[in-house]
C-alpha cells in the first residue's frame, strides 16, 4: 500500500471507511448439542448466513474449540450429560479471552423460570426454547455476527491507530538518525523531494551556499533550480534528472566554476525525492592534472634541441592549460629582455602568436628578471587601481586580463629571461597554489630554453669549425695539388738530365776524361738527391690526397733491412760513421709492402746519418707478439723535448740553422708516421739532447691494420 492510500485510510477511519476498506469475512459460530439430529437442523437454519459453522457434541469438545479459535455466538443446549449446558457456559465465561462471547441457550419448553434465571446467571446473553423458530434464529446470530464482525473493525483501527502511531515515531527517529547521521558526512549533501524542492541541508551544504551568498535557511521548501541557478544546464542537473527518471543511483565528476572546484557526486534516488552526496576532490584533481601537465611538459620540452622550436612548445604548454596567455621575454647580449614567443587568448596548440601583440607589464617583467623572484598578481584591475594611470595600464586593462603570474627563467645560476602567464577569458583566477605549479614549469621550461641555447651555440660553433675545417681542407687540397704538380713537372726534366749524363759517363758521345767524368759524378749525386726530395713530396702529396695505396706481400725481415743498408750504408761511409743493421736470428717472414717499408727504414735511416756528425748509426729488427719491430738508433745530436712532437708535423725541422745544414724538405718524419700507420703499425721516437735518438717501428706481421690509427690531415 502506498504512503497516500494510507493517509486516506487513517484520516476517515472514524467515519466507518475502514469497514468499507475491509472485506466481508465469516466468523466463528459454535454450535452445543449431544444430539447429532439436532445440530444437523441448527447448521441447517444458519447455511444461509455464510458463516463457519462449528459444532461440538459435549462440554469437553466444546470447550476445545473455545480454546482453539474465538466465535462470534454460542448456541448451547442446556441439558446435556455430563457437565450441562449451564456448568459449560461457567467454564467459557471462566476464561479471560471467551468472557465476552455471546451465549444463547436452547432448551425444551417447559423449563422453569428458575432454570432460566440460572441461564442468565451462567453468562447467557438469550435463551431460546424448542422447537426454534428459524427466522428468529438466524436474526439473533446474524446480529451477533455482524456485531463480532464491527468489534474486529474497532479492534482493527486501534491496533492501526497504534501501528501508525509506532511507526511515525519509529520514521521520526529514523529521520532524526538520518539528519544526525548526513550532518557529520564531509561531503555537500542536498535532499530534494519529487518536485524538487530543497528539504535537507547538511552544514557542508549550507557553508557551500552561503560562500555562494545564499541564506542556507531561506533554501529550504525551494526548488533547487531556483535558489541555485548555477547548477542549470550543468551534468548535476542532468543526472540528477536521471537519476529520479529511472530510479537509478548515478555517479560522476564534475568541475564547478563557482566556487573553483571539482566534485565527485553520488545521487541516489528516494521514494519521494532523492539525495546527492559531493565531495570536493579539487586537491586530488589539481594533483593529477600537475602531474599529467609536467610529465606532458617533459615529454613535449625534451622533444626538440633547436632554440625556436623549443620556445614555441613552452608557450604552447602553459596556454591554455595553466593560462589563456603565456609570452616569453629573453636577455640577449646583456640586453632588457626582448619578447621573442607568446600565445594570444583563444589560440590553438597549432601555432604560437604574435610575439610582440600582448600588452603585458614591461615594467612587472623587468622587476622580476632583476631580482629573480616570481610575482604574483591575482586581481589586475585591482592592481591596476592603485596604479598611476599610463598607456601601458590602460592597454593592459583593456587587454582583459585578470590575473597573471611572472616567473624568472633561471638556469645555471643566470637569470636570462621571463615567462609571464595570464588569464582573462577563461575566468580563472591564479592563488597560491597556481604559484607553486607555475614555478615548476618555469624551472623546467628554464632548463629546456637553456639547453636549447647551448645546442645552438654549439651548433653554430660546430658549422663555424666545419667551415673553417672545410676551408684548411680545401686550402690543403691546393697545396698538395700545387707540389704534386711541380714535383712532376720537375722530375721530368730531371729524369732527362740524369739520362743524359749517364750517357755522356758511359762515353756514348765520345770519350770522357777525368776531370768531366769528376764533374758528371757531381751532376749525377745532385740530381737524385733532387729527384728524392722530389720523389719525398709525390708520397706526401698522395697520402694527403689518400690515393696512396698498399701492396702486400710475403717478405723476410732480412730483407728488408739488405735493401735498406744498401741504401743507408753509403751515406753513412760517406759521412765517416759505422753503418750496423741487425736482423732476427732466424728468418722472420711478415706480410706487408715491402717497398713502403723499405722507404720507411731509409728515411729513418737517411735521418740519422743526416743529424749525425761522429759516432754510429745502428738498425735492429726482430718479432715481437705478431709485431715486427725496426729500431733506428744514432749518436747524433738527440731533439729537446719539447720539440718531440713537432718533428711529426710537415714541413718542420727542430733546428733551422741544422736544417740549412742538412737540407731536406723537412717532410721525412711526416711521411714515415704516414705510411707506418698506412701499413697498421706507427713509430714513435726516444731522444734527448746531446745523446742520440732511437726511433722504434712496429708493423703487423700480418698485413691488418684494424687495430692501428690512420693518418690524420694534423700529423
Amino acid at each position: 500500500m502506498t504512503r497516500q492510500s494510507h493517509e486516506r485510510v487513517g484520516i476517515t477511519g472514524e467515519s466507518g471507511m475502514w469497514s468499507a476498506e475491509l472485506p466481508r469475512t465469516p466468523v466463528n459460530v459454535l454450535l452445543v448439542d449431544d444430539r447429532p439430529e439436532n445440530l444437523l437442523a441448527l447448521e441447517a437454519i444458519l447455511e444461509p448466513l455464510g458463516e463457519n459453522i462449528v459444532k461440538a457434541r459435549s462440554a469437553n469438545e466444546a470447550l476445545r474449540q473455545i480454546l482453539l479459535m474465538d466465535f462470534a455466538v454460542v448456541l448451547l443446549d442446556v441439558r446435556m450429560p455430563g457437565t450441562g449446558g449451564l456448568d459449560t457456559a461457567r467454564l467459557i465465561k471462566g476464561r479471560e479471552r471467551s468472557r465476552l462471547t455471546p451465549i444463547v441457550f436452547i432448551t425444551a419448553f417447559d423449563a422453569d423460570r428458575r432454570r432460566v434465571t440460572e441461564a442468565y446467571e451462567s453468562g447467557a446473553v438469550d435463551y431460546l426454547f424448542k422447537p426454534v423458530d428459524p427466522e428468529i434464529l438466524k436474526a439473533k446470530v446474524a446480529a451477533f455476527a455482524e456485531l463480532h464482525r464491527r468489534g474486529n473493525e474497532v479492534e482493527w483501527q486501534r491496533r492501526r491507530r497504534y501501528a501508525d502511531e509506532m511507526r511515525r515515531a519509529a520514521a521520526e527517529a529514523e529521520l532524526d538518525r538520518v539528519t544526525a547521521v548526513l550532518a557529520s558526512f564531509p561531503e555537500t549533501t542536498i535532499v530534494v523531494d519529487h518536485e524538487w524542492r530543497i528539504t535537507y541541508l547538511n552544514p557542508e551544504a549550507a557553508t557551500r551556499a552561503d560562500s555562494m551568498g545564499r541564506d542556507p535557511a531561506a533554501m529550504a521548501g525551494k526548488i533547487i533550480w531556483d535558489v541555485l541557478p548555477e547548477l542549470v544546464g550543468t551534468k548535476f542537473h542532468s543526472e540528477s534528472m536521471r537519476a529520479i527518471e529511472e530510479k537509478i543511483t548515478v555517479e560522476f565528476e564534475e568541475f564547478f566554476p563557482p566556487l573553483d572546484a571539482w566534485f565527485e557526486t553520488r545521487v541516489v534516488p528516494m521514494m519521494d525525492g532523492a539525495v546527492s552526496y559531493s565531495r570536493d576532490i579539487t586537491e586530488r584533481k589539481r594533483a593529477a592534472e600537475v602531474l599529467a601537465l609536467l610529465n606532458e611538459a617533459g615529454r613535449l620540452l625534451a622533444s626538440s634541441l633547436d632554440y625556436e622550436t623549443t620556445l614555441r612548445n613552452v608557450v604552447l604548454l602553459a596556454a591554455p592549460r595553466v593560462a589563456d596567455v603565456a609570452c616569453i621575454d629573453i636577455a640577449e647580449n646583456g640586453e632588457e629582455p626582448r619578447r621573442v614567443a607568446a600565445t594570444a587568448p583563444g589560440e590553438t596548440r597549432g601555432e604560437a602568436g604574435d610575439p610582440g601583440g600582448l600588452a603585458l607589464p614591461a615594467d612587472t617583467i623587468l622587476e622580476v628578471f632583476r631580482s629573480g623572484t616570481s610575482r604574483l598578481i591575482d586581481d589586475v584591475p585591482a592592481w591596476l587601481d592603485t596604479m598611476p594611470p599610463s598607456e601601458a595600464g590602460d592597454a593592459l586593462r583593456s587587454s582583459g586580463v585578470r590575473s597573471l603570474i611572472c616567473l624568472p627563467l633561471t638556469a645555471r645560476g643566470e637569470t636570462f629571461g621571463v615567462i609571464t602567464l595570464a588569464v582573462s577569458s577563461s575566468g580563472r583566477r591564479f592563488m597560491m597554489p597556481h604559484l607553486d605549479l607555475a614555478e615548476e614549469l618555469a624551472l623546467r621550461s628554464a632548463t629546456a630554453i637553456d639547453r636549447a641555447r647551448l645546442y645552438e651555440a654549439e651548433r653554430r660553433a660546430h658549422a663555424s669549425a666545419e667551415a673553417a675545417r672545410a676551408e684548411a681542407e680545401h686550402a690543403s687540397r691546393i697545396k698538395s695539388e700545387f707540389l704534386a704538380t711541380m714535383s712532376h713537372e720537375l722530375r721530368t726534366p730531371l729524369s732527362a738530365i740524369i739520362g743524359y749524363g749517364e750517357l755522356l759517363a758511359d762515353g756514348i758521345t765520345g770519350p770522357v776524361n777525368p776531370g768531366q767524368r769528376a764533374q758528371l759524378e757531381r751532376i749525377k749525386v745532385s740530381a737524385n738527391h733532387l729527384l728524392g726530395l722530389i720523389e719525398e713530396i709525390l708520397t706526401f702529396s698522395r697520402l694527403e690526397a689518400g690515393r696512396e695505396h698498399t701492396q702486400h706481400e710475403e717478405i723476410g725481415i732480412d730483407e728488408v733491412l739488405a735493401e735498406a743498408a744498401a741504401i743507408v750504408s753509403p751515406l753513412a761511409r760517406a759521412k765517416g760513421l759505422a753503418a750496423s743493421f741487425e736482423g732476427p736470428s732466424e728468418r722472420v717472414v711478415i706480410v706487408t709492402d715491402s717497398r713502403k717499408l723499405c722507404q720507411i727504414l731509409v728515411n729513418l735511416g737517411g735521418n740519422a746519418v743526416k743529424f749525425t756528425d761522429s759516432g754510429a748509426v745502428a738498425v735492429r729488427a726482430w718479432a715481437d707478439d705478431g709485431v715486427a719491430v725496426f729500431e733506428v738508433r744514432d749518436t747524433g745530436m738527440g731533439i729537446a723535448a719539447e720539440d718531440l712532437d713537432r718533428i711529426w708535423e710537415p714541413f718542420q725541422q727542430v733546428e733551422q740553422t741544422h736544417t740549412r745544414r742538412a737540407g731536406g724538405t723537412g717532410l721525412g718524419l711526416s711521411v714515415t708516421r704516414r705510411l707506418a700507420r698506412l701499413l697498421g703499425g706507427d713509430v714513435t721516437v726516444q731522444s734527448s739532447m746531446g745523446t742520440g735518438s732511437t726511433f722504434t717501428v712496429r708493423i703487423p706481421r700480418d698485413g691488418s691494420v684494424e687495430t692501428t690509427s690512420q693518418p690524420d690531415s694534423t700529423d
